[in-house]
């Protein structure tokens, strides 16, 4: 009979340990990938509040400052349109605080990840690929660094995710999400009137 060590049977015993939480653990993810997807978000965005700890400052983001300030005070005069209201709108919500600005941009590229994940589903994408995907954009630090940043970027990514995921909800069949389409479509447009265009792609696509 083969001799084994007290520290064969130790290693033996904690390797047959790791190996179930292991098991535990991706199974749950398996059964949870949504919650997952928060978790990984929630984490590495704190890790990044942690390590950066300030919101950065563009030349773009004196314009939407300013008009966040005139939402506010409700004073458009000689207001000439320089900057649409569509994110001003988000930084007069926060008052205009850098930080709580930032935290509100955190949660936004939270939500992003969560309709994302869904939006991959509508496109027939498997779970697995979906969740993978997602997962590798909630650690792509360039959007991350958008979202410590007083810029329209997250907020943008946020509207053209979830105007995807309505066309494909609306191509399955739901045609029901008319009316939410077409006013995110608006909203985008508000954020950037670059967008303007986007209804009548996803029309020629429909």
């Amino acid at each position: 009979m083969q001799y084994t060590s007290p520290i064969d049977i130790k290693l033996n015993f904690i390797k047959k340990n790791l190996l179930n939480t292991f098991a535990k653990i991706r199974k749950w993810v398996t059964d949870n990938p949504i919650k997952s997807i928060i978790i990984v978000g929630t984490l590495v965005r704190l890790v990044v509040a942690f390590l950066y700890q300030y919101i950065t400052l563009y030349p773009d983001s004196e314009g939407y400052v300013e008009l966040a300030k005139r939402i506010l005070n409700f004073d458009f005069s000689s207001y000439e349109g320089q900057r649409s209201p569509g994110y001003p709108i988000l930084l007069a919500l926060s008052n205009i605080s850098y930080s709580t600005t930032g935290a509100l941009q955190f949660i936004i590229g939270i939500v992003t990840l969560i309709y994302f994940y869904k939006t991959c589903l509508s496109v027939r994408l498997s779970k697995k690929i979906s969740f993978y995907l997602t997962i590798i954009l909630s650690c792509y630090l360039p959007t991350i660094f958008f979202e410590v940043a007083i810029l329209t970027e997250t907020l943008t990514l946020l509207v053209v995710t979830l105007i995807l995921y309505l066309f494909f909800r609306i191509r399955s069949g739901e045609s029901n999400q008319y009316i939410n389409l077409g006013i995110l479509c608006g909203y985008l447009v508000l954020i950037k009137p670059f967008y303007v265009f986007l209804p009548v792609i996803l029309f020629l696509f429909y």
